[in-house]
C-alpha cells in the first residue's frame, strides 16, 4: 500500500451559508491523502500505473467550483469523487480548510476531515 499526498491545494471558492460568502468567496485549502495499490509503478515508471495527480486536482477543482452551504458536503463530495475516479484507491482522507470564516471571534480557519476506506 502506498500513501500519496496532495497538500495545500488552494482555491478561491464560494461555499457558505451567508450571502456574503456566496458573493465574495474566500480562501479554501484542501489536503488529500490517498492510500492506493500502485506498487507496479515502482518497476514500470509509467503514469498509467499510478494515480495521476493532475487528474485528481482537476476533479477537486470541479467540486470546489460548485458552491455548497457546508464544507462537510464539499469534503464528502471530494472523497466520493476520488474513490469513484480510480479503483486502486483503497482509502482516502480529505481535509477542507475554510480560512477566516465569518465568525465573530478571531480565528485562522475551520476545517472538516473525512476518512473513508473501501
Amino acid at each position: 500500500m502506498v500513501s500519496i499526498k496532495i497538500q495545500d491545494l488552494t482555491f478561491h471558492s464560494y461555499h457558505g451559508v451567508h450571502a456574503t460568502e456566496r458573493e465574495v468567496g474566500g480562501k479554501y485549502v484542501v489536503q488529500i491523502e490517498m492510500r492506493a495499490s500502485i506498487e507496479e509503478s515502482f518497476q514500470t515508471d509509467n503514469l498509467s500505473d499510478t494515480i495521476d495527480y493532475a487528474a485528481v486536482v482537476k476533479r477537486v477543482q470541479h467540486i470546489m467550483d460548485m458552491p455548497q452551504n457546508l464544507i462537510e458536503k464539499v469534503a464528502s463530495d471530494i472523497v466520493n469523487a476520488l474513490l469513484n475516479f480510480d479503483s486502486r484507491i483503497n482509502g482516502i482522507t480529505v481535509t477542507v480548510e475554510k480560512h477566516k470564516p465569518p465568525i465573530h471571534q478571531e480565528l485562522r480557519l475551520t476545517a472538516v476531515t473525512i476518512s473513508k476506506e473501501r
